[in-house]
């Protein structure tokens, strides 16, 4: 039988748990899956700080490895591991302003030179947003409207009253 309490699984073939040696079914022999103390102390060891500045660290390297191939730059040394100290805003940034071309307009919300193949993605998501705007909309002349859909009705109408091309035309 499957050591987990809940479960009454005969074992065929027993599996053994790496870290507490005892035997699980096939859906509870992963440590975390079943009440296995060592991945518990493992768990909370520290690894969602780690987590959390590997997405960082990966973004730091990939600005870094655009930048050695356009100009070639003498072998570094290696590098410390991170310990664990978070970063601040103007730093991580800094690293997306360097893997995302664009960053600053895009922050400041001014206009965004676009490759060809984004128009038919925002030619989609202009078509999903007025598709969920006449479904408000409608929603809302029957009054059947939840206080989360007028939320939602109320923040599209506050978004389109910003756009520069609603300003420019208006149809009566």
């Amino acid at each position: 039988m499957c050591s987990q309490e809940s479960c009454n699984t005969k074992l065929i073939s027993p599996i053994s748990c790496i870290e507490c040696s005892r035997t699980f079914c096939t859906y509870h022999y992963h440590p975390t899956t079943h009440r296995c103390q060592t991945s518990r102390r493992l768990a909370n060891n520290g690894r969602s700080a780690a987590s959390n500045n590997a997405g960082l660290a990966a973004l730091k390297r990939l600005g870094q490895s655009n930048s050695n191939t356009t100009a070639k730059q003498p072998p570094r040394e290696p590098q410390e591991r991170d310990t664990g100290e978070r970063k601040t805003n103007k730093e991580s940034t800094s690293i997306l302003a360097k893997v995302i071309p664009n960053m600053e307009r895009i922050q400041a919300g001014g206009p965004i030179k676009t490759p060809l193949a984004s128009l038919k993605h925002d030619k989609r998501s202009k078509s999903e947003r007025d598709s969920q705007m006449r479904a408000l909309l409608d929603r809302e002349k029957k009054g059947i409207l939840s206080s989360n859909d007028k939320l939602r009705l109320a923040e599209m109408r506050a978004l389109e009253s910003q756009s520069p091309k609603a300003r420019d035309c208006k149809v009566q």
